[in-house]
Parts: structure tokens; C-alpha cells; sequence
């Protein structure tokens, strides 16, 4: 899952991350220090027609990828819009790191769970904003792994 950023971005909205700003520890050990790390555009790509083919809506876009969810303060959350990050997750710029230390293909996706809404200046109770079942999002992952198997033939 990750948290929204952007109120422009709908409730159970499949996100494709095609880069993350890096704000936790764990991608400096398998990448060298930058502020930001790309997907592998093919591997995006391949995401992108599943989805497509199989008519599922979904949202491509930069992530904020921070462990410290405490943190998220208006002005962080300000400064990552800037930068183009819609929305937040705790995992992307490491398994970034990871898979191209490794070579290895990883499809990543999120579902939108929540909003990091800080317009009151003060901290948002986290709450749980998703209404489609969770086999809606299995059906995301299966239409990726058509498309890799038709691929593989």
C-alpha cells in the first residue's frame, strides 16, 4: 500500500512507481548515495500494457520512500509534492536499490490506502480509506503475471 500525497488521486487507485525519492536506510547499502532512484523502465513498461490489456485503471508516478512515518511533517510533505512525489510508501527506493544490485526483475505496484493530509498543521489520525476488496488488487498482480508468461512462450 501507500499513502496519497495528492487528493488528486482517487480511493483504490493502483500506482506504478516509476521513481522514489530516498528517505530511508536500507537502499544506500545496494545503490550509491543520490536523492532519488529510477525503476527499470522496462519492467514499467511491461507493467503499464497488463494493466492496460486487462483494463485496470492505474496512476504512474514518483514515490517518497520513508521508514520514518512519525516524520512526515507538512513542510516534508510540501517539499516531496515539489518534487513530484503523489504519494508515500516505506519499501520502494530499497527493493529499487536491491533489484538493481541484484539484476533481478521485480514488479512492483501499490494500492492508495490513506491520505497524509496535513492541511489542519496538525497530525492526521491515520484511518483506513479503502473500499475494494483486496482480491481486486490479487487481480492486479495476475494481470501482471499473464503478461510475463505470454511473454515467456
Amino acid at each position: 500500500t501507500c499513502g496519497v500525497l495528492d487528493r488528486s488521486i482517487a480511493v483504490d487507485k493502483i500506482i506504478l512507481p516509476s521513481s522514489a525519492l530516498r528517505d530511508e536506510g536500507t537502499s544506500y547499502h545496494y545503490a550509491p548515495a543520490s536523492d532519488e532512484i529510477s525503476y527499470h523502465s522496462e519492467l514499467l513498461l511491461t507493467m503499464e500494457e497488463a494493466l492496460d490489456q486487462a483494463g485496470i485503471e492505474h496512476v504512474r508516478t514518483k514515490t517518497w520512500t520513508t521508514d520514518a512515518f512519525y516524520r512526515e511533517t507538512a513542510a516534508k510533505v510540501k517539499r516531496r509534492l515539489t518534487a513530484g512525489a503523489m504519494v508515500v510508501d516505506m519499501e520502494a527506493s530499497a527493493i529499487m536499490a536491491w533489484a538493481n544490485f541484484r539484476q533481478a526483475k521485480v514488479y512492483q505496484f501499490f494500492y492508495t490506502a490513506d491520505y497524509v493530509d496535513h492541511h489542519k498543521n496538525e497530525w492526521d489520525v491515520r484511518r483506513e480509506e479503502r473500499t475494494a476488496d483486496s482480491m481486486t488488487f490479487f487481480e492486479v498482480a495476475m494481470a501482471i503475471a499473464r503478461k510475463l508468461e505470454s511473454r515467456s512462450c
